[in-house]
C-alpha cells in the first residue's frame, strides 16, 4: 500500500467508526424512548382502574413524566407519548397544555393496542367525541386486542346515542366470547331505551344467567321487564327472592312493586305502596300517573285530575299522563277536555315513535 493511501484509508475508518457511533446513538435512544413509552403505558392504564383520585392524579403524573422526554423522539414513538399526554391531561396536575395534537396521518403510525388505550383515556375523561374520532381507525384494522376494540366502542357509542352500531358491536363480542355476560348487558340497556321491552327481556334474562344469577340490580331491571310485560308469575318470582337475600333493595322499586301489586289484583295494597312512597317524593312523575291510575280506580276522578296536571306540569312529554288525564275527563263527562287530553297522548306517542 503506498503512503498515499494510508490516509485516505484512516479517514474512511474514522467515517465508519463515527457512523457506527451515531447509529448505536440513535438504536440506544430509540430503546429507551420504547422503554420510557412502556412505562407510560403502565402508569396510564392504571389511571383507568385505581378508585382514588390521588392516586389516579399521581399515576398520570408519572405518565407524563415518562412520555416528556419521548416527545422530540421521530415518527410513532414521539406521536404516541404526545396522545398519552393529552389522555391523561385531565388528570395530571403537570402543564400539558404546549404539547402538540398529532394529524391524522400521524395517528396511523400508532399501534392499535396504543390506540385503543388513548381512546379509553379520552372516554375515561369523558371526552367522547375525541374517544369517537379514533374508534373508526381502531375498528378498522385487524391486527390489536378486537375484543377491547369491540368493548370500548360499545360504550362510547351507547353514550353517544349510536345504538345500531352498539348492538351490532355487542353482536360480534357475543361471536366472539358467547359466555361473557356484559354484551348481553349493554343490548338490554338498549333495548330498555326504546321501549323494547320484549327484546330487553331476552338480553336481560341471558345476562343474568351467564352472569350465575348473582347480580340484583338486574334481576330489580328483569322485575321492571316483568311487569311492563304483564308476566306477573315471573316478576314475583324473582320480586320474592330479591325480598329474601337483598330486601334493602326492595325499597328502590316502590313503583315496579305497586304495578306488580296492581296486575296481582291488591288494589288496595297497589295504592297504599305508591301512596306512602309519592309523600316522599312528591314530585316523581310515574309515582304520580300511578297514583291517578289508582284514583280513576277508586272514582276519585277529581283527585286524579290533580295529581295527573301536576305530573304534566313535571313532565309535559309524559304521554301515558296525558292518557289518564282523557280517562279521568272522560269518566267526569267532559268529552272536550277528554278528547284534547287524548288527541295530545296520541301526538306524543307519534312523535317517539318516529324518533325511535
Amino acid at each position: 500500500m503506498s503512503l498515499r493511501s494510508r490516509p485516505v484509508l484512516k479517514f474512511a475508518v474514522a467515517i465508519l467508526m463515527l457512523t457506527g457511533v451515531v447509529i448505536a446513538g440513535l438504536v440506544w435512544n430509540s430503546r429507551r424512548s420504547e422503554v420510557r413509552l412502556a412505562e407510560a403505558r403502565l402508569e396510564a392504564e392504571a389511571v383507568l382502574v385505581t378508585s382514588s383520585l390521588r392516586e389516579s392524579e399521581r399515576r398520570a403524573d408519572l405518565c407524563v413524566e415518562f412520555c416528556r422526554p419521548v416527545l422530540e423522539a421521530p415518527d410513532r414513538l414521539g406521536f404516541t407519548a404526545a396522545l398519552l399526554m393529552i389522555g391523561v391531561a385531565p388528570v395530571t396536575q403537570y402543564d400539558t397544555s404546549d404539547v402538540k395534537l398529532p394529524d391524522a396521518r400521524q395517528v396511523e403510525l400508532l399501534l392499535t393496542d396504543d390506540l385503543i388505550l388513548i381512546s379509553r383515556l379520552l372516554f375515561h375523561t369523558q371526552r367522547f367525541g375525541p374517544s369517537d374520532q379514533l374508534l373508526d381507525l381502531i375498528l378498522s384494522r385487524t391486527d390489536g386486542d378486537r375484543i377491547a376494540a369491540l368493548r370500548l366502542a360499545s360504550m362510547v357509542r351507547f353514550e353517544l346515542g349510536r345504538d345500531e352500531d352498539v348492538l351490532r358491536y355487542c353482536d360480534e363480542l357475543i361471536e366472539l366470547i358467547p359466555t361473557e355476560p356484559n354484551p348481553y348487558r349493554v343490548k338490554a340497556m338498549v333495548h330498555r331505551n326504546h321501549g323494547h321491552w320484549d327484546h330487553f327481556l331476552d338480553a336481560a334474562e341471558k345476562a343474568f344467567e351467564l352472569d350465575g344469577k348473582k347480580d340484583p340490580q338486574l334481576q330489580i331491571e328483569l322485575i321492571d321487564g316483568y311487569v311492563h310485560l304483564g308476566q306477573t308469575q315471573d316478576a314475583r318470582r324473582e320480586l320474592n327472592t330479591v325480598i329474601a337475600n337483598h330486601p334493602e333493595l326492595v325499597k328502590q322499586i316502590p313503583i315496579v312493586v305497586s304495578r306488580l301489586l296492581l296486575q296481582e289484583g291488591k288494589t288496595e295494597d297497589a295504592f297504599e305502596t305508591n301512596a306512602e312512597y309519592l309523600a316522599k317524593s312528591p314530585d316523581d312523575v310515574e309515582s304520580l300517573i300511578l297514583h291517578g291510575q289508582l284514583l280513576i280506580g277508586k272514582s276519585r276522578f277529581d283527585d286524579a285530575i290533580t295529581a295527573l296536571k301536576h305530573a304534566i306540569d313535571l313532565s309535559p312529554s309524559e304521554e301515558l299522563a296525558w292518557f289518564q288525564l282523557g280517562q279521568a275527563y272522560a269518566r267526569t263527562a267532559n268529552a272536550e277536555q277528554a278528547q284534547s287530553a287524548m288527541q295530545k297522548h296520541r301526538s306524543i306517542l307519534d312523535t317517539k315513535v318516529q324518533l325511535n
